[in-house]
């Protein structure tokens, strides 16, 4: 299921190929292109050439989504509908949580 590649959905994808791209998109992706093409090197602040956070892509649906595993954001992403929850616990900062039903928040520094 490990792998960069294929870095780009198409319909064709079969067997192995396909469970690893779909696998990368859910559990992977920070930045990708216009076209969908994933570029799974980069995991700091700092966005390749031709690439973008996979959030500030136009979308014509209304959903927000709460996602972790990009501790450089620190929980911010600029945009209502995209919520990042790591806060760097790992890194010595800070866990946080949302209670879905209100959108709050709650935190607590990491153990030195």
């Amino acid at each position: 299921m490990y792998g960069n590649e294929p870095s780009t959905w198409h319909d064709q994808l079969a067997g192995t190929d396909r469970l690893r791209v779909i696998t990368n998109y859910f559990t992977r992706m920070r930045y990708c292109s216009h076209d969908g093409e994933l570029e799974l090197t980069h995991k700091a602040d700092i966005q390749p050439d031709g690439f973008a956070p996979w959030f500030t892509f136009e979308r014509s649906d209304q959903l927000q989504v709460v996602f972790g595993h990009w501790a450089a954001l620190n929980g911010h992403t600029g945009v209502d509908f995209a919520i990042p929850l790591d806060t760097g616990c790992v890194w010595g900062r800070e866990l946080t949580a949302m209670r879905l039903e209100n959108k709050t928040f709650s935190s607590v520094a990491a153990e030195s």
